[in-house]
């Protein structure tokens, strides 16, 4: 994770390098471009292909340039968001798992979610339980391999005993108190993988659309938050079997 966020910083060196071999290269094709169009072509077109093949080195270098600061400045600025929500003296917990240093924030960029998102997360100190999740980017298709584990559960309360929610969009604290966020929608069917070492607890509307997710360290965790979020307790979790593809229709098929 910090070396993620290093990558982010240092995205202007590497801009203005290529932004320099951009120029450098430009410059070497013009001029061997002049010196095979000085064989072929009078005085005045060579004295105009000098100058076209110019214009064509500067400003290919240029725009290289411009491209690359702002490649730079969007990966800054990411990194400076990030930063600014965790506080000073992050906690690595994995690889993928940041935490601030009173364990109330959480940056999480597992294998699902890099590179097209990451989530800033709040939790309670204590249990750890998720209390909002916002997702910062573009959402990609939930991962689908037959083979891995898998639980499943029907949620049944109520929308306005809801007390976790999660966004798209990045909290107000980080857009100068501008909430712009979209809440997703409310799910209704949970599903628990296990994903080599990490448990995701998946929600999903009754469609099967996305409606947010959350990171665990065991499925004892994962079935925890989804009784704090839902009150959907041990008892209503179903093992879903390895060679099931759609996990919405087995549940309806089984209601």
């Amino acid at each position: 994770m910090v070396d993620r966020i290093r990558q982010w910083r240092t995205l202007l060196y590497v801009s203005l390098i290529y932004a320099g071999f951009g120029i450098v290269l430009g410059f070497v094709i013009g001029l061997a471009g002049t010196i095979v169009g000085s064989i072929f072509f009078t005085f005045e077109n060579k004295l105009t292909l000098i100058v076209v093949w110019f214009f064509l080195t500067f400003f290919s270098g240029l725009f290289g340039l411009v491209i690359g600061i702002y490649i730079e400045n969007t990966a800054y600025r990411k990194s400076k968001k990030v930063l600014t929500f965790l506080g000073n003296k992050q906690v690595e917990i994995t690889a993928d798992i940041m935490r601030s240093p009173n364990g109330t924030r959480q940056l999480r960029m597992t294998s699902i979610d890099a590179p097209e998102h990451y989530h800033l997360e709040l939790l309670d100190p204590e249990s750890l339980f998720v209390l909002e999740s916002n997702i910062c980017g573009k959402i990609k298709a939930l991962p689908v391999k037959e083979g891995r584990k898998r639980w499943a559960a029907i949620v049944t309360i109520s929308v306005t005993d809801l007390t976790v929610f999660h966004f798209l969009g990045l909290p107000p604290e980080l857009t100068n108190n501008s909430d712009s966020r979209t809440l997703l929608p409310i799910p209704q069917i949970l599903i628990i993988e296990q994903i080599d070492t990490d448990v995701f607890l998946f929600r999903l509307t009754k469609m099967g659309d996305y409606a947010g997710d959350t990171w665990h360290q065991s499925v004892e965790e994962a079935k925890k938050q989804a009784e704090f979020e839902y009150n959907v307790s041990v008892d209503d979790w179903q093992k879903i079997p390895s060679d099931v593809k759609d996990v919405e229709l087995y549940l309806r098929n089984r209601r």
